[in-house]
């Protein structure tokens, strides 16, 4: 099974290693209500939900433009969609289709995300554990893995080991945090909900 490592990692572990970024979100997004969609409306959105399929494989240009386009038109439909996003995420059997879905929440999601990304921080495939991770640390400003060489936590977890500089191959970084995310993925997700039951109603999400 091939991956989006090409595209996604460097990204991805750049924003890992800084912890997200400080832009500005809409503190109304999390109040918007969301009216009653048309059969057809619907039906364009999962659509676009089923293209996010494509993203497993890299090699087909198409495919992958295909992806990303569904991931932007997904975004643009604003923070209205954010519970059938939530709902597909938590439904989708599909790795790239989630994946996806958590980059979609990074762009509109509100505090009612926030559960559901932490219930996929061990999600089987690593690379979606590793993006619902970022973007988690992105709305909360907040992380629960200590940047690289920072002592242990509280929470008893060690930073994700950097790359050897010997080590040139392209999935090196995503081989260092599968194996981390297997010995300590699990205690992870757990001292993220217990962050969020201690912070829940105090929490700016930005």
């Amino acid at each position: 099974m091939r991956n989006r490592i090409p595209v996604l990692l460097p990204a991805l572990l750049a924003l890992f290693a800084c912890g997200g970024c400080d832009d500005k979100r809409d503190d109304l997004i999390e109040h918007k209500v969301e009216k009653p969609r048309s059969a057809n409306e619907r039906e364009a959105l999962l659509k676009e939900v089923a293209q996010l399929a494509r993203g497993k494989d890299t090699a087909d240009a198409a495919a992958m433009a295909a992806y990303d386009a569904a991931v932007q038109h997904l975004i643009a439909r604003g923070g209205s969609i954010e519970s059938e996003v939530i709902d597909q995420l938590r439904r989708s059997e599909d790795w790239s289709v989630r994946l996806g879905l958590v980059e979609v929440l990074q762009g509109i999601g509100s505090r009612a995300c926030v559960e559901h990304l932490i219930a996929v921080l061990n999600d089987v495939q690593p690379l979606v554990a590793l993006r619902a991770t970022t973007t988690l640390q992105e709305l909360c400003q907040h992380r629960e893995i200590p940047e690289e060489g920072k002592p242990v936590g509280v929470n008893g977890l060690p930073a994700v080991p950097r790359r050897s500089a010997t080590d040139l191959a392209m999935d090196a970084e995503l081989r260092l945090w599968t194996a981390w995310l297997k010995e300590y993925g699990h205690t992870h997700q757990l001292a993220w909900e217990r962050w969020w039951r201690e912070n829940r109603d105090k929490v700016a999400i930005k």
